[in-house]
């Protein structure tokens, strides 16, 4: 003859055996974590506030509405909170971005020389020719950079040099 097992009480609440894990499946009721079979890890209850594990990065997960950095799993480091105001690191320039808002110059990373401000009144380098280019409001001479010799004013009355000739020639206005 053979063995009949008492059948439980709906209203028992107690665990009942899952046959085929052989571990007891918690109470629907029951706020103590339940086994994720296949990560061995407990699954925390839904209305916790702790972090949950991230099975990929296996760093923990911080909540929504934690205001502490997360961890940009690409480039290991914290990016900062969008309403921080300290800059950003450009990953590819490996220097600080600077705020909008700072009025101080940027770094032009292919001339590696800080790019002044446009409201800036000193003259900017002319990467080309090396020499500082005079400020458009200037009325200094500016040098000709084919010729290597100062090209004067446009209002001086001097002669100026013929550089075919070589000698000088005599002002239009000169009665000599």
């Amino acid at each position: 003859m053979t063995t009949q097992r008492p059948r439980l009480n709906l209203l028992s609440k107690r665990p009942r055996l899952n046959l085929l894990s052989k571990r007891p499946r918690s109470n629907l009721l029951s706020e103590r974590p339940r086994l994720n079979l296949l990560s061995k890890r407990p699954r925390s209850n839904l209305l916790s506030k702790r972090p949950r594990l991230n099975l990929l990065s296996k760093r923990p997960r911080s909540n929504l509405l934690s205001k502490r950095p997360r961890l940009n799993l690409l480039s290991k480091r914290p990016r900062s909170n969008l309403l921080s105001k300290r800059p950003r690191l450009n990953l590819l320039s490996k220097r600080p971005r600077s705020n909008l808002l700072s009025k101080r110059p940027r770094l032009n990373l292919l001339s590696k020389r800080p790019r002044s401000n446009l409201l800036s009144k000193r003259p900017r380098l002319n990467l080309l020719s090396k020499r500082p280019r005079s400020n458009l409001l200037s009325k200094r001479p500016r040098l000709n950079l084919l010729s290597k010799r100062r090209r004067s004013n446009l209002l001086s009355k001097r002669p100026r040099s013929n550089l075919l000739s070589k000698r000088p020639r005599s002002n239009l206005l000169s009665k000599g």
